[in-house]
């Protein structure tokens, strides 16, 4: 006999712990300034979007890091309605702040990319690593309340992939 789900009140509630772990470590690498935090982050998950992860290849096909040649720039445009700071203007704001620290840069007219340097230096390599630490602590608390990751995968996915694994570092850089 399956053991019960886990209430779904008990699972919010890992979860959360999780995003607000995230949060906050990701927010303190921008000085505090969650608009900041999630305008670069909006503009890292642009860039690396299209590029899909290899489990055949050391790293998932990223390496030590993604190349930046393969990185997709975002316009300033796109990067407002993505993010739906209103009004746009207080995105371009944001960009000309991370682009003034160095935090990302302009490729021509075709938008901006964060470099993978910027990703390896600080503070954002302790975001990184703080980053795995919490979400392995989320694995580790649904584990131990009952909750199945396959099985629900199974439910809103389809059945899931059991040779497809990430290695500590794709899972790192994935993250």
């Amino acid at each position: 006999m399956a053991a019960a789900a886990p209430p779904p009140r008990l699972v919010t509630r890992i979860v959360l712990e999780f995003m607000i772990d995230v949060l906050a470590t990701a927010t303190r690498a921008h000085g505090g300034d969650i608009k900041a935090m999630v305008v670069f982050m909006a503009i890292q998950h642009a860039n690396i979007e299209c590029v899909e992860i290899d489990p055949g290849r050391p790293g998932g096909g990223f390496g030590a890091f993604l190349d930046d040649d393969l990185r997709r720039p975002i316009t300033t445009h796109a990067l407002a309605q993505s993010v739906s700071l209103p009004p746009p203007e207080t995105c371009r704001r944001y960009v000309q702040r991370l682009l003034a620290a160095g935090y990302c840069r302009r490729i021509d007219e075709r938008g901006l990319i964060v470099l993978g340097a910027v990703l390896a230096g600080e503070p954002f390599a302790d975001a990184v690593d703080s980053t795995q630490v919490a979400f392995v602590r989320m694995l580790r608390a649904m584990h131990a309340v009952g909750f199945d990751v396959f099985a629900a995968a199974a439910l809103h996915r389809g059945l899931p992939e059991p040779t497809v694994t990430l290695a500590p570092e794709s899972m790192r850089l994935a993250l």
